[in-house]
């Protein structure tokens, strides 16, 4: 695996994910209960907590019948990625076929998952953290940019190469509850 930290990203091969439990997303991107994964082509300033006047990639959820369609542009071979994934701190994100590379994170680390860390699996618990961890309190909660409220679920930027695999990449939250609610995408 190589250091992809200082790897030039092509801004049509970047990504923004976001994870939202039960009540955030109903109503806005889809009429369904229960979590959802969407996705948006590009990144996306200030996002969290307002929703922009942008519609997601997607926006349904993953389940049988029937399998959605894949979400957003098919992904280019042998080019390096990067996706912004929202809801880090309460919903495990997990990538099938690639690990990928931790590029920066809000919050604290935990000492578990470090910038420049590989992985397949991560939550970070105190990506929503100013400086204590557990952060329960409102207090010590971050109050991203735009927020009326604190309780904002964390983000991780993560880098990883397509290599040589030319079929859909499945990802989805790794509570299983989650991910057999239709918390995933491909």
């Amino acid at each position: 695996l190589v250091d992809m930290r200082n790897a030039s990203i092509e801004e049509s091969n970047m990504r923004h994910i976001e994870f939202w439990g039960a009540g955030f997303g109903e109503g806005i991107v889809t009429d369904q209960p229960g979590p959802i994964a969407v996705m948006y082509e590009g990144l996306l300033p200030n996002f969290p907590p307002q929703v922009p006047p942008v519609d997601p990639v997607g926006g349904v959820k993953f389940e049988d019948p029937p399998t959605p369609e894949s979400y957003g542009s098919a992904l280019p071979l042998g080019q390096a990625m990067q996706w912004l994934i929202n809801g880090v701190a309460y919903h495990p994100f997990h990538l099938h076929v690639s690990p990928f590379q931790i590029y920066n994170h809000t919050g604290i680390t935990d000492g578990w998952s470090l910038v420049g860390d590989w992985q397949d699996t991560l939550i970070l618990t105190a990506s929503n953290c100013i400086s204590t961890f557990p952060c329960g309190s409102s207090d010590d909660q971050l109050l991203p940019s735009g927020a009326t409220e604190k309780g904002w679920p964390g983000e991780v930027v993560i880098r990883w190469w397509t290599d040589q695999f030319p079929g859909r990449y499945i990802s989805h939250c790794h509570l299983l509850t989650h991910e057999d609610e239709g918390m995933m995408f491909y």
